[in-house]
């Protein structure tokens, strides 16, 4: 039974990463869909933050701060529609959503769901990288000529771990050069490199070396 539900975990996480590439995903049963206006989205964040939810979809949060702003920014929110509308077109498929905007004294938020990581980096022009876990795609990233560099991991407890020592089967690791709050929704971040674990579970990266977050799905 273990051994087959580590064959589940795997084809369920391959299946993901697949999907990565570029397929659209349909909205997950129960999940909240694009129409859920009620739904507030962006109230509790209060820095960027991008959502990894459990069928692969990506919800970015972005927040701006334009309370002492010199100039008008009345038509930012219909500007941003304006820009998933575009995307999609050129895209021939829906492969984002604005889901939300709202301006509280001139701080601003939006809420943008993204089909995959592909869409999520066409949209922004990013380099993130999504995948399965692989140390030793890692270890060569870091290693030069005849140096070999095993790279080394921080646990949410703050202990070291190295590469080659995370072996769980059917884990996720995404890689960005962005500051960001990373969050895994229906998973568990377990291991960052530069990056910060925050007290409810999220990682936060500073954008000045490329961060790799590895992480478990929930199933």
């Amino acid at each position: 039974m273990l051994k087959l539900k580590k064959n589940v975990i795997l084809i369920l996480a391959a299946a993901l990463v697949l999907c990565q590439a570029g397929c659209t995903l349909p909205f997950m049963k129960g999940q909240k869909n694009d129409e859920d206006v009620s739904f507030d989205y962006t109230g509790k964040y209060e820095m960027d933050t991008l959502i990894f939810e459990g069928d692969g979809h990506l919800t970015e949060i972005a927040v701006d701060d334009y309370s002492s702003a010199n100039f008008q920014y009345d038509d930012l929110e219909q500007y941003i529609k304006n820009s998933v509308d575009q995307f999609n077109l050129k895209e021939s498929s829906k492969k984002i959503a604005f889901l939300q905007y709202t301006d509280d004294n001139g701080i601003i938020k939006s809420a943008i769901r993204y089909s995959n990581v592909d869409a999520y980096n066409k949209f922004n022009n990013f380099e993130s990288e999504f995948s399965l876990y692989d140390a030793e795609k890692i270890n060569e990233k870091y290693s030069s000529g005849e140096m070999y560099v095993v790279a080394t991991f921080t646990d949410a407890t703050g202990g070291d771990a190295l590469s080659t020592d995370i072996n769980q089967p059917g884990l996720m690791m995404y890689m960005t050069d962005e500051a960001i709050n990373f969050k895994v929704d229906g998973g568990k971040i377990l291991y960052v490199k530069n990056g910060t674990f925050s007290d409810d579970g999220s990682v936060i990266t500073s954008g000045r070396d490329r961060a790799i977050i590895v992480f478990s799905l929930g199933y």
